[in-house]
């Protein structure tokens, strides 16, 4: 293997992911006194250890933000399992064929319409009137075209009155 900066990777001893990295002496020149030698051998193993330590110290950090990784999950799944709990349990009180229910679905928002309670209009076949109150004993029946429902029960009247007009809500014959 061809060095470079004096840092290689031994090929042989490879395991599974793992490879034991070392640090090879650079070549240097050759210092001229044996003590300067032993001084630069000791730095060089100082610094091949502090190098080995940190290689373990990453593929700690590695396993234990996997492990982590690994209950965050279980977590999650355990709380959307609680979760679904209260759903199964409830599945008998769910929607069943033959039930019904009343919904309404707003559609539109109209502002500044005139609007009259459901119950003061009255519907014969298609057509559909009101009684207006003309100031005299008897109130005039009165053709209306009506528009949207709104969900307090009030109905929008596009035709037939006009603001001001006094309309019967509740009468007798």
């Amino acid at each position: 293997m061809e060095h470079q900066k004096g840092w290689s990777m031994d090929d042989e001893e490879l395991t599974g992911s793992e490879a034991a990295l070392t640090v090879e002496n650079p070549t240097v020149e050759s210092p001229s006194c044996p003590v300067e030698k032993e001084e630069q051998k000791r730095a060089f193993d100082d610094l091949n250890d502090r190098f080995l330590r940190l290689v373990a110290d990453f593929e700690n950090f590695k396993r234990r933000t996997a492990r982590e990784r690994e209950s965050v999950v279980a977590l999650a799944n355990e709380r959307f399992a609680v979760d679904m709990l209260e759903v199964v349990d409830n599945l008998d009180r769910a929607l069943k064929s033959g039930m019904t229910a009343n919904i309404f679905i707003t559609t539109g928002v109209r502002k500044a319409v005139l609007a009259l309670p459901a119950s003061a209009i009255i519907t014969s076949g298609a057509d559909k009137f009101v009684f207006v109150d003309n100031g005299s004993s008897k109130s005039v029946k009165t053709p209306v075209t009506v528009g949207i429902t709104a969900e307090d029960g009030r109905v929008e009247i596009v035709s037939g009155l006009k603001a001001g007009d006094k309309v019967v809500t509740y009468g007798n014959n």
